[in-house]
């Protein structure tokens, strides 16, 4: 009875070590796709900026397309805004799994 029990708590520790392991690498790939997504946005972030700046620093710059780039900018803001939040919930959503 005793050897039964025993093969039983190590078969759910088992379980329980390899559902833990699954979690953790996806976990892990979440946080890699989450930090490719924000690279992506910064850098077209920095260069929406450089281009309102060449564009500012034109002589005769055009009022329309500073417009568009500088909507351009916000839309990429919010996304970077939106992404952190997502970030931010997965990470609560993690603590709580793991406790």
């Amino acid at each position: 009875m005793d050897e039964r029990k025993r093969k039983i708590k190590n078969d759910v520790r088992k379980l329980a070590n390899a559902r833990r392991a699954a979690f953790t690498t996806f976990m892990n790939e979440e946080r890699q796709e989450t930090e490719r997504k924000r690279k992506r946005i910064q850098d077209r972030i920095d260069q929406i900026k450089t281009d309102i700046r060449k564009e500012e620093q034109n002589a005769h710059p055009i009022p329309e397309r500073l417009e568009r780039f500088r909507a351009s900018l916000k839309r990429e803001q919010e996304n970077m805004r939106r992404l952190l939040k997502r970030e931010i919930e997965e990470r609560r959503r993690e603590l709580k799994e793991m406790k």
